[in-house]
């Protein structure tokens, strides 16, 4: 029968879109309404596509990001830095910043002393 003739023949332009993938259209393929022709564009960061030929990707939550596949969400660790870490840390550079310029004063003022950079 025809329809048998007919059901032979590929009846895509275009390969399956896998997951981590959506599919897009371009402007031509959209002029000559050929719903079969597409693109597959990798999801953005952040945002996943776990089933085949989807058309957009779903973003994930705030507190998790894609896997390198774009295929699944992961929560994201959250490190937080305990208040008295952050003010000895401060504190160190402070104390690092005032013992370079006094070395750099010392220092200068011995070469002046010693006198071996004057003309």
């Amino acid at each position: 029968t025809l329809l048998h003739e007919i059901s032979r023949y590929k009846t895509r332009c275009s390969a399956d879109c896998t997951p981590g993938n959506f599919r897009t259209y371009s402007d031509a393929t959209q002029l000559a309404r050929l719903p079969c022709c597409w693109q597959c564009i990798p999801c953005p960061r952040d945002q996943i596509s776990n089933t085949t030929n989807q058309n957009t990707c779903h973003s994930c939550d705030r507190y998790s990001t894609n896997n390198t596949d774009h295929t699944e969400c992961h929560p994201v660790k959250i490190i937080y830095i305990k208040q008295g870490i952050l003010i000895g840390g401060i504190v160190l550079v402070t104390l690092g910043c005032c013992l370079v310029a006094l070395t750099t004063v010392l220092v200068w003022r011995r070469v002046r002393e010693l006198g071996c950079l004057r003309e």
